[in-house]
């Protein structure tokens, strides 16, 4: 504060309920005030001292701001792939907390599918991403930490073999790692 200068310390001595009150309504930094309800103030306006600005205020309606697509989809076709967005939130969004699926294909005509990978958000799995290969089928999960058993990812072989592998750490018992074979006794 002594190191403060002669403005800001003239400001500090005037400082009180009568003295700081503009007839506009503002105080002396030109910020208007306005009394919430249990006695509080809250700030309503901006500086004096900024010049208004050229650009016209930004209003997105919430409805759009939920989907970033319309009707909430959006399909996008490349070369060899489809590349599909879904609504994060609001009534378009998916029950599955699916919000983005890309199919990857052998041909141009997008018969032969060689990939699909899901993504995922807001699961009470933490299941982040699905990776198909049905060609092979085989399927991969992966999910975020804090899963529950403490789950990384998941690789399925249908019918044949199964993969679990989990976080460092996770689990009491240290368990990092299980392999089974379907239809086998180890």
């Amino acid at each position: 504060v002594g190191m403060a200068t002669g403005k800001s310390q003239g400001l500090q001595r005037q400082h009180s309920k009568a003295a700081t009150e503009h007839p506009d309504g503002g105080d002396e930094n030109g910020d208007n005030q306005e009394e919430v309800e249990g006695g509080s103030t809250s700030i309503v306006g901006v500086c004096d001292d900024m010049p208004p600005s050229w650009v016209p205020k930004l209003h997105i309606p919430r409805d759009k701001l939920d989907m970033r697509c319309p009707k909430g989809i959006k399909t996008v076709l490349y070369s060899r792939c489809q590349h599909e967005l879904f609504a994060l939130f609001g009534e378009c969004g998916r029950w599955d907390g699916m919000v983005e699926k890309l199919t990857i294909y052998g041909d141009d005509e997008r018969t032969e599918v060689l990939e699909c990978r899901e993504r995922f958000a807001r699961r009470k799995d933490k299941l982040r991403e699905r990776r198909t290969y049905p060609m092979a089928d085989v399927t991969q999960e992966f999910f975020d930490p804090g899963s529950s058993y403490g789950l990384k990812d998941i690789t399925l072989t249908k019918g044949a073999h199964r993969e679990v592998n989990f976080f460092h750490m996770s689990r009491l018992d240290g368990l990092s790692k299980r392999v089974e074979e379907i239809r086998k006794k180890t």
